[in-house]
Formats: structure tokens, sequence, C-alpha cells
């Protein structure tokens, strides 16, 4: 499974069907006094196209991440949404997926919205049910002559904090109820940034006490999730060091016994997928630009 998706996703408007005139589609634009850096986003349905072609060929399936900011006050003063989600643009996109059999198995709402959000914008956790409840609407109407429908998934929340993530998650599951989401997932990069160099990064890899720690979230999200049997946990994105990675720590051979703790650590807690972060690109791909392997991947 490849999941397609990251930060940028909640900018991203799909060239199909209609589509409000305050989301123009425009290509990405870099600017770096905007939201998350960037002006426009725009996803036409012929490259969509070449993508599943891709995937088809391949027989690569795909778990994509929405936009769920559309509709919505996009700027780095707007902390807490207040305002409901548009699924209409969403709703078109899924549609057309739908309607060429493209390999979608998986449908996830917002990156890093949810909880202890590091982007800053955040949707509360009774407003984040009700957008869910919204798209697993859409997929169900979408496919409900299907022989099998893709799995909503949500909130892809960052830092699992009990002091917050943990009230927040309890509160997004008592609203939704069993089985409205398919998983719960999160992103793990409990290495941090590499403020304190790349020597500290590589003992951290190697200290039980960092691993038993975010042990501590797996067992937390275990025991929360035992209420609502028909939801599973996924590790929808992990590398380890955030925003890239560190050069020499997770793109080398030592990143290989952070993959294989979290790897094993995830499977005692029942979690049914772990999301690498990335295939290609900056410091802890699984691949660099000229698709030589990253020296980890033999533990992956």
């Amino acid at each position: 499974m490849v999941r397609l998706g990251g930060i940028l996703q909640d900018l991203v408007v799909y060239d199909v069907g209609d589509h409000l005139s305050s989301e123009p589609c425009t290509p990405f634009v870099y600017n770096e006094t905007s939201f998350l850096s960037f002006d426009g986003g725009c996803l036409g349905m012929e490259r969509w196209d070449a993508l599943n072609q891709f995937f088809m060929k391949r027989g690569v399936s795909v778990a994509f991440g929405l936009n769920a900011l559309y509709g919505r006050p996009k700027s780095e003063e707007v902390k807490h949404i207040t305002t409901p989600w548009n699924p209409s643009n969403t709703e078109n996109f899924i549609r057309y997926t739908r309607d060429r059999a493209y390999p979608v198995i998986a449908w996830e709402l917002g990156n890093e919205l949810f909880g202890d959000s590091v982007i800053g914008t955040r949707v509360p956790a009774a407003l984040y049910a009700a957008d869910v409840k919204k798209l697993r609407d859409i997929v169900d109407k979408l496919y409900q002559d299907e022989a099998s429908k893709p799995s909503v998934v949500a909130p892809d929340m960052m830092k699992f904090a009990p002091s917050l993530s943990q009230s927040e998650l309890a509160i997004f599951m008592d609203t939704l109820g069993d089985g409205v989401v398919d998983a719960v997932t999160r992103h793990i990069y409990n290495l941090g940034i590499g403020l304190y160099g790349a020597d500290h990064m590589i003992n951290d890899i190697r200290d039980p006490v960092v691993a038993a720690a975010e042990e501590e979230n797996y067992k937390t999200l275990q025991s929360l999730l035992k209420e609502y049997p028909k939801t599973s946990a996924w590790v929808g994105e992990a590398g380890g060091s955030a925003i890239g990675g560190m050069e020499g720590v997770t793109d080398v051979f030592i990143s290989a016994f952070w993959y294989l703790d979290q790897l094993g650590t995830a499977a005692k807690y029942d979690n049914q997928a772990f999301c690498r972060e990335s295939f290609v690109g900056v410091h802890y791909a699984l691949v660099d630009l000229d698709f030589n392997p990253n020296p980890d991947y033999y533990g992956y």
C-alpha cells in the first residue's frame, strides 16, 4: 500500500466537478508568508489518471489523504477551526475515482489537524467527528453497489500525548461511535527534529527509555480502541525524525534499528498498517533519487 498525502494535502483542490470560487484550482506556488508556506494546490484529473495507471500496472493499492480544510479559513492566524467542512469537492473526486475503479482502498481525512497539532491549526474533536461522518456517508453512498468499499481513516494525529491527544481522541471516538471510522491513524516522530545533533539522535535510537516512552502511546491507543472493536489502529506516517529526517542518521543503517523496534511494537499492539515516510526524497526515504535503496531498507 502507498499512502498519498501529508502536510500539504489540506490545501489541495481536485479539478473535477464544481468547486468553490474561493478555492481556485491553481498550481502550488511557494510563498513563505502563506499558510504552510504555499499558495494554491491543484490535482488535475489527467495527473490522477496517470498515477493510477502506474499503480494498477504494478499492483499497488492506495490510501489517499483528503483535504479536510476545504471551504474553511486557512492562515497562520487561524488556530481553532469552528466552521464545518465542505465535502462537495471531495465527493466529486471520490465519485470520479470510483467510476474508474482506481485502486484506492482507504480515504484519509486531514493531516495533523487534531490533538497536539504541529502546524498550529486545529479542528476540535467533536467537529472533526462530524466531518468524518460526512465522509463515511459519501463512501457508503458511492460504494453501496460495490463488492467492497474503501476504509475511512482519521485523524492522522501528531504528538500523541495523554495530556491532550488522548482526551481529544476519547471525545472523537465517543462522538463517532464504533465502526464509523475504520482506522485511527497517528504519526510517529519520537526522535524529534535533531536539535541536539546526529550523535544525540543515534543515542536515542539505542536508548530503551526512548523506545519505552513511545510504547506507552501504542498501549494507550490499544486500550482506548478496545471499546471500539470495529476500529483498528494504523501508524499513518513514521520516519523517526520529523521534517525530512537527519542526514547521517535516518538515511543510514542505524535507522533500521529504529524501524525494527517500531514495526515490532506496532505489531504487538495490533496496528494493522505501518506507513513509512517516505518512498523517495529527503533523509528518510526508502530509496534515493537514483532509486538506490536506503541501507535501512534491508531491515524494513
